[in-house]
């Protein structure tokens, strides 16, 4: 596995190569993780049978990831013989020196896109010639490609894309379960919400997360409400203007929180009721995937990643159109007012999709498969 950031980083991508390097290792397989090394973590480990070797990175201002891209090929020169296939995560000027294990070795290497959309590896490939050359050597040399949305499964194939897999992201759905009731408000009664309806956002504070959009439609919502909160988990760019618009519009019922421990988003995800998505743009969100996994009532926008866990709005959750703060405003409402049979419907649905779509020992199965 070749990813440019890994644990302790818990991003999407982090988050999914850990949870198939990890099942694969539990079958047997012989995993290794190559990446570049962040601050204070070891050089080399072995975490539940899985190697992890982290590279020193030497970041320049047109090329961020020069240090780990030279090592990274050094690394593959040395050791590339050993391994039976390379999987890269993203695709990424390391391009370059997965492509040298296929042509020096032979070996097959596979890689798999993130999110479509204008925030995706296609779109951004386009704004110079080094990417578009980046995206011509991944079309040519490359054996199979693996994406997360069906959408971005299309976009590949118009464009000539050969062995286009869809493998959607994966979720443990042995650690993110539904609470009972009784555990669900001795949980919110831990994190101080009471009886509170507790609406949450985890994941990246940037402009393809559209958070502004669901600041706004609250803004409107609360002006009627007074027996919910709004938590914001994560942290990025976009921290500082989100919360000068809470203090300004005085949201006082709005919390913005830095990243936590897995354990700790757990207990969040238990203690809420419905989750809020209203990004521009997805892959396959892993924010959402664990929240419904544990019980929430997802609210998302109408784009292709989230139609793939909301089919039919109302039946299996809420979808809104990205940028309508008021539409979102009105299904906030609505949500409000949900009956506990109806929540229980929509909790059912999504229990049997995931059980049988997304459970990371059901794809790790595939993923065998189409490497081995």
């Amino acid at each position: 596995m070749v990813i440019p950031r890994f644990l302790p980083v818990v991003g999407g991508t982090e988050k999914q190569c850990w949870l198939l390097s990890r099942e694969l290792s539990r079958r047997g397989f012989r995993i290794s993780v190559l990446t570049e090394r962040e601050k204070g973590t070891p050089f080399y480990e072995k975490r539940e049978g899985v190697q992890i070797y982290r590279l020193p990175g030497l970041k320049l201002p047109f090329f961020p990831s020069f240090g780990f891209f030279k090592l990274g090929f050094l690394f593959l020169l040395a050791h590339g013989f050993k391994y039976g296939l390379v999987h890269l995560h993203l695709v990424t000027s390391l391009v370059f020196p997965v492509v040298l294990m296929k042509i020096i070795y032979g070996k097959r290497i596979i890689a798999k896109f993130g999110a479509g959309g204008r925030f995706g590896d296609l779109e951004t490939s386009r704004k110079s010639f080094l990417r578009r050359f980046k995206m011509m050597t991944v079309r040519k040399y490359f054996d199979a490609f693996i994406v997360p949305s069906r959408s971005l499964e299309e976009d590949l194939k118009r464009m000539n894309f050969r062995n286009v897999v869809f493998m959607p992201n994966s979720v443990d759905i042995d650690y993110f379960s539904v609470p009972d009731e009784h555990e669900k408000l001795e949980i919110k009664k831990s994190l101080g919400f009471g009886k509170q309806k507790i609406f949450l956002f985890t994941g990246r504070f940037t402009a393809q997360k559209n958070l502004f959009c669901l600041l706004k439609a609250w803004k409107e919502f609360k002006r009627k409400q007074s027996e919910s909160r709004l938590i914001l988990i994560g942290e990025g760019e976009e921290e500082t203007g989100l919360k000068r618009f809470i203090r300004e519009e005085n949201l006082s019922d709005v919390s913005v929180l830095a990243p936590v421990t897995e354990k700790r988003i757990r207990d969040y995800y238990r203690a809420s009721d419905y989750f809020v998505l209203p990004s521009h743009a997805e892959g396959m969100s892993n924010s959402l995937l664990e929240a419904v996994a544990s019980g929430m009532v997802p609210l998302v926008s109408d784009i292709p990643g989230n139609r793939e866990i909301v089919e039919r709005s109302g039946e299996d959750g809420f979808n809104f159109a990205p940028d309508n703060a008021g539409e979102l405003k009105e299904l906030i409402e609505k949500c409000m007012n949900l009956r506990t049979d109806e929540v229980l419907q929509i909790r059912e649905k999504q229990k049997v999709r995931l059980e049988t779509a997304y459970s990371v020992k059901n794809l790790a199965g595939e993923y065998s498969r189409l490497f081995f």
